[in-house]
């Protein structure tokens, strides 16, 4: 087994793939949009500018709430246990 590959680990017959992330975050759109402003703008606290997006983004923000993050699977921790015990 190579230590350094991380995309995939062999224990046996099984194989188990790291885990892709293809949720987009909550709001990533509106606050791109208020960062490209800042950015067009040159000045971060261009707030006249940008007012837009900052209401855009806080009414985002304010709808979604936080949110519990998921409990992650342990498969890949266990089999990691397994492979290092053989």
């Amino acid at each position: 087994m190579n230590p350094t590959r991380a995309t995939a680990m062999k224990v046996d017959k099984l194989k188990v793939r790291a885990r892709k992330n293809l949720n987009p975050p909550p709001c990533g759109t509106e606050l791109s949009g208020l960062l490209n402003c800042f950015a067009s703008s040159g000045d971060y606290l261009a707030v006249s500018q940008c007012a837009q997006y900052s209401t855009s983004l806080a009414n985002c923000m304010a709808s979604k709430g936080r949110t519990k993050p998921k409990e992650k699977s342990t498969i890949n921790y266990h089999l990691a246990r397994m492979s290092k015990t053989k």
